[in-house]
């Protein structure tokens, strides 16, 4: 009965440990500490986390590289007499220029500005349609905000929202986000994804020196910020990549930058400056005039930033800095891996703890805890060096829970066999 119940033990927290968050969690919890002891590392600029294949971890070390910019160009879109008639370019006016930069190379896009306008043409409308359709990708910036009586999320607005399947953790305290304050003018086209640039009324509320917004709620699932989604799209990562971590991380995606992450969704960044001039900065004027003209080459992506006015130049090129930024945390380096042992050799311990067990039961209590004090520093000790010396991790909590039960069938049994006899009141 002591074998059997001991062995059936050990087995089922071995073969079905990983289904179960929390255990999952405090094995996880045990094999950092153990790791530490093992190994001189900075927990803040490491990334530990489960491999499938190795049926264990791998710990990888963080290492700044070079941010992987190069396919993008950046285009200044000013309010110039010569080339746009009013305060704002038109929707006409803007679907030359775009159908000029398809011309160039370019094939995403992302937009510094909302386009919207509270009247025009439907006929130039269809227009910027058209000229958007082509580009694979299109990035939008959306004034959103929070009322007490949220609205149903418009269904041009479902494909930018991302769901929760790379969430680790409680996100609960991220700012929530239930309207849209000026709706786009470009909003049927499935190609077209938006991102919020800032919180409006409550981007002070949120915003914080040192901190940058990049997440938020909508119902059940996530907006991204303007900065974070052009980082995505520089990095070449889907929102599927993601993987959130509030109150820890943010990376993008398995081998992207990991961002430092508060509970309120905000990036620890330094002091973001706007060194546009860094950049490979055109103008729209070399677009034009519409007639034969050497059209400047672009790369794969171009970001079009607006300076309508001194305002919207600013806050432009201060999303486009904050989007760099984001690019240059470090990365995760080359993996070591750390396979956990096979589990015939688990077997192997919940046989040796069986037999410590079995001996026992011939001792007084005494020696019963000096046996299970040899038997933890044992199993510690093999534990450590196996670690240290193969990689191999040998699970813990099966074994703890292992011998438990045997001690607790130790001293159930030994109670059977020699209960404690109670002492008779003597008669008077």
């Amino acid at each position: 009965m002591l074998a059997a119940l001991t062995l059936e033990i050990g087995l089922i927290c071995s073969l079905y440990m990983g289904d179960l968050p929390l255990l999952r969690r405090t094995e996880e919890g045990v094999f950092q500490t153990f790791l530490s002891w093992v190994r001189d590392f900075d927990s803040r600029q490491v990334i530990l986390e489960t491999n499938p294949e190795a049926d264990g971890w791998s710990l990888r070390s963080l290492e700044r590289e070079e941010t992987g910019i190069q396919n993008w160009s950046f285009v200044e879109v000013p309010l110039e007499p010569e080339l746009f008639d009013g305060h704002q370019p038109k929707p006409s006016e803007y679907a030359i220029l775009l159908a000029k930069m398809y011309q160039s190379g370019a094939r995403e896009l992302a937009f510094s500005q909302p386009l919207n306008w509270e009247e025009a043409p439907e006929l130039e409308l269809l227009a910027l349609d058209s000229a958007l359709r082509p580009f694979s990708e299109v990035l939008l910036p959306l004034d959103l905000s929070e009322v007490p009586q949220p609205e149903a999320s418009p269904a041009w607005l479902t494909e930018s929202l991302v769901g929760r399947m790379g969430l680790i953790g409680d996100a609960s305290s991220l700012p929530l986000m239930n309207q849209v304050m000026v709706p786009p003018s470009v909003s049927g086209r499935s190609g077209v994804e938006f991102a919020f640039p800032d919180f409006g009324g409550r981007d002070l509320q949120f915003r914080a020196p040192g901190r940058l917004p990049v997440l938020a709620r909508w119902g059940e699932d996530f907006l991204l910020s303007w900065p974070l989604s052009l980082a995505m799209r520089m990095e070449g990562v889907t929102p599927e990549e993601l993987i959130i971590a509030p109150g820890r991380s943010l990376r993008l995606g398995p081998d992207g930058p990991v961002i430092p992450l508060d509970d309120f969704g905000r990036a620890k960044i330094d002091e973001v400056e706007p060194p546009l001039e860094e950049l490979p900065t055109l103008s729209a004027k070399s677009f034009f005039p519409l007639g034969e003209v050497d059209l400047p080459e672009l790369s794969n992506g171009a970001v079009l930033i607006g300076q309508t006015d001194l305002r919207m130049a600013e806050k432009s090129q201060r999303l486009v800095a904050e989007a760099r930024h984001l690019l240059q945390f470090p990365r995760p380096g080359k993996a070591e891996s750390f396979r956990r042992l096979s589990l015939g050799w688990e077997v192997f311990l919940y046989c040796e703890i069986v037999l410590v067990a079995i001996f026992a039961l011939y001792l007084r209590p005494f020696p019963q805890l000096i046996a299970l004090a040899v038997l933890c520093g044992g199993l510690f000790f093999f534990a450590l060096g196996l670690l240290n010396w193969r990689g191999l991790w040998t699970p813990v909590l099966p074994l703890v829970a292992a011998m438990t039960m045997s001690w607790c069938l130790v001293g159930y049994l030994q109670q059977i066999a020699h209960p404690v006899r109670k002492k008779k009141p003597k008669v008077v």
